[in-house]
């Protein structure tokens, strides 16, 4: 029996990952580009390591930040706070997260991690336990155009924060990674990689009554977030569409709809 090359490599795929066939021009989901099945987080260790507990989210108005936001207040914080620095992403996710759940205690804080003494003065004031640190400049381009601020912000920030969370006897800090601190290439990845290497200097160097504890979740280019390339894929000016029933086929637009990329 004579065998297509494409028949040849599919054979290799288990049958539980392959692609089902969908009707041309249906649009793709994120979850189809995930390749395994979505992670449940109602766990019993993540019930215990944040219920009850003070919990801040950096960067909390931030792609990422915001559903970390969104998953964390489903373990009952006693309260929740948000440090942004953009204005309009603080408002929303705090309007979100405040119509979503009533009653929820809930603080949004307008500052920036560079901000040695704004710093001091949230932590003095809530005293956090747990914190998840989001805030970061992630796009890659961006950041080869502006170095220094990548650093500033990137390296310095997490400095900033962490030697504050340090003083102020912080039980556990989380620093979300990324795929590019991993023997990096560019100045985003590479100043990711500095901070994450002095997070974990600060864990190695704990003493043992400050509780000091850093936890390093991988984020391999989440999908959906606005740092990805699949939100631009999706906009009105290119898109990633099923352009037949059998494969996916990046698209190009043409006056706002979309073709099959190649014509």
């Amino acid at each position: 029996m004579r065998m297509s090359i494409r028949e040849f490599f599919r054979s290799f795929v288990p049958t539980d990952r392959r692609a089902t066939p969908r009707a041309a021009g249906t649009a793709v989901a994120i979850n189809d580009l995930l390749g395994r099945k979505p992670i449940n987080l109602d766990t019993p260790e993540l019930q215990r390591f944040l219920a009850g507990k003070r919990v801040m989210v950096t960067g909390a108005g931030g792609s990422i930040g915001s559903e970390i936001c969104r998953q964390a207040i489903r373990f009952c914080p006693q309260r929740l706070l948000l440090v942004e620095r953009a204005e309009n992403a603080l408002f929303e996710i705090d309007r979100e997260l405040r119509d979503g759940w009533m009653g929820a205690d809930i603080r949004p804080y307008l500052a920036d991690i560079c901000d040695t003494q704004r710093l001091k003065d949230i932590f003095t004031t809530e005293q956090p336990q747990v914190i998840f640190h989001c805030a970061a400049h992630k796009h890659v381009p961006m950041m080869e155009l502006n170095p220094g601020e990548a650093v500033k912000n990137n390296v310095f920030g997490t400095k900033i924060l962490a030697d504050t969370a340090r003083v102020h006897g912080v039980a556990a800090f989380v620093m979300v990674r990324t795929d590019k601190a991993v023997n990096p290439t560019s100045v985003m990845g590479a100043t990711k990689r500095v901070a994450e290497l002095y997070v974990q200097s600060l864990n190695e160097c704990r003493v043992p009554s400050a509780e000091w504890k850093t936890g390093n979740p991988m984020l391999h280019s989440a999908l959906g977030n606005r740092h990805s390339a699949l939100p631009r894929l999706a906009s009105s000016r290119s898109g990633l569409a099923m352009c037949s029933g059998r494969r996916v086929r990046l698209c190009r637009s043409s006056r706002n709809r979309l073709t099959p990329a190649g014509r």
